[in-house]
């Protein structure tokens, strides 16, 4: 068997592995809703600082909010720094989860922050791919 041929076997059979794997670790750190393909998984919260983050903030906090944004499908560079483009990002984050857009971070928005949902995608994900799937695996 060639070479090409045999890493697309043993690739397969880890993606067949990997599959019947699945729902055992989706059971320990996730909950499925009724009648959707969606598993909501439980991100490691972070306890909410006690003070609103917004506009003009500097630090640890905004990078875990610019972080959080991240693992919710909303791309920023983690620089720290509250500024225009954190402001643009938290208010359309906040308009997806229908919160009040006011470019806030405050214990609502910190909340869904850290609750994401990861859709399956309706497919089998494998070498090659790219895109948000990947991202999520």
């Amino acid at each position: 068997m060639s070479l090409k041929k045999s890493f697309f076997c043993l690739s397969a059979a880890g993606i067949i592995a990997f599959q019947t794997q699945l729902p055992t670790m989706t059971e320990a750190s996730a909950s499925t809703k009724s009648n959707t393909n969606t598993h909501e998984i439980k991100a490691a919260s972070e306890p909410y600082p006690g003070h609103v983050i917004k506009y003009g903030a500097r630090g640890s906090d905004v990078r875990k909010v610019q972080n959080q944004l991240n693992k919710n499908n909303v791309p920023i560079y983690v620089d720290g720094i509250f500024g225009p483009t954190t402001l643009k990002k938290v208010k359309g984050f906040q308009m997806q989860r229908h919160l009040k857009a006011d470019g806030i971070v405050g214990p609502s928005t910190w909340t869904a922050l850290y609750h994401t949902a990861f859709p399956y995608p309706g497919h089998v994900v494998k070498i090659g791919d790219q895109g948000i799937n990947v991202t999520y695996i």
